[in-house]
């Protein structure tokens, strides 16, 4: 189950934009746990299965637009998902960001 909540944004965002699951892949979950959560999605009536894929109910649009509250997410972010793995915490005011450079020689 899928219990993270930037996760959870992440997947009713890819069904609202008919995204796929390669992403979910990404993060370490497997498909019968993606399974699984989308029929918690269906069972809560967050999402109905449709011909060629799932819908975003407005109950779900409701959810999700509840989380991106919760999580204070505001602007672009409340429509397209970061990727967590590339996000960089907050540096100290004082602190100076050397990049590393190879040498060419």
């Amino acid at each position: 189950m899928i219990e993270n909540k930037e996760h959870i944004i992440l997947v009713l965002q890819l069904i609202n934009s008919n995204g796929n699951t390669s992403f979910l892949e990404a993060l370490g979950y497997d498909f019968a746990q993606i399974a699984k959560f989308l029929g918690i999605l269906r069972k809560k009536k967050y999402v109905d299965f449709i011909k060629g894929g799932l819908k975003l109910t407005s109950l779900g649009k409701q959810y999700l637009d509840e989380l991106n509250t919760e999580l204070n997410r505001k602007g672009v972010s409340r429509y397209i998902s970061p990727l967590l793995q590339y996000k960089i915490e907050k540096s100290n005011k004082f602190e100076i960001y050397l990049p590393i450079v190879k040498n060419k020689g």
